[in-house]
């Protein structure tokens, strides 16, 4: 983060982060990914993903410490999402699906 953040600071943009985590250190978030499932950290070594939840606060912190960056955020993807317009784009796949079943659930599934 801190040499995206010297690029910022020199060239100028934008950078988007999107991952899971927090906005506070997480206590114990480190976890195994096999096969699409969480599974034992020491039951296949170097055949599962390992993944850890993301310290956004600490993130922000880097970025911060150069003049000119702005730190945004973190959102829910729900928002973010909602944000880009999924709402009314969802609307218009519905529309355009008419009376098809499958459009139906996606109508009454949504929250």
């Amino acid at each position: 983060m801190q040499r995206i953040g010297d690029l910022l600071t020199k060239t100028g943009g934008t950078a988007l982060v999107v991952d899971y985590g927090s906005d506070h250190p997480a206590a114990a978030s480190l976890r195994a990914i096999r096969d699409h499932q969480f599974t034992d950290l020491f039951s296949t070594p170097g055949q599962a993903d390992l993944s850890v939840d993301v310290d956004f606060s600490l993130l922000k912190w880097a970025l911060e410490k150069h003049d000119g960056v702005r730190a945004f955020g973190s959102t829910t993807q729900r928002h973010f999402l909602a944000s880009l317009g999924i709402y009314d784009r969802m609307q218009a796949l519905v529309q355009a699906a008419g009376a098809d079943p499958a459009a139906q659930r996606v109508v009454n599934a949504w929250p």
